[in-house]
């Protein structure tokens, strides 16, 4: 969703995809979400970076609340509507 280039993004997907094989994405924990999310999604960085000493307290929130909510099993499960195309290297 956030790739500069959609097209060179799915076809390097498909490039190291083996035969046959499926590509799902998904995070392992709430921790895990916060680092990604705090450090190169936009909004969410902006937001971090701007609370200075609360930063901390938003993050363990962040973590907890996602753990509580969406933990499935050993991964986070964060289900959002978007188009989901799937392909199936041959």
């Amino acid at each position: 969703m956030f790739s500069p280039d959609h097209e060179t993004t799915a076809r390097e997907l498909a490039r190291v995809t083996a035969p046959g094989g499926t590509l799902a994405l998904s995070i392992e924990s709430g921790e895990a979400y916060w680092d990604l999310f705090s450090s190169s999604y936009g909004p969410t960085k902006t937001l971090a970076d701007s609370l200075g000493d609360r930063r901390d307290d938003f993050a363990r929130a962040w973590i907890d609340f996602f753990e509580r909510e969406y933990r499935s099993g050993d991964e986070i499960v964060h289900t959002r509507e978007y188009l989901f195309v799937r392909r199936q290297r041959r």
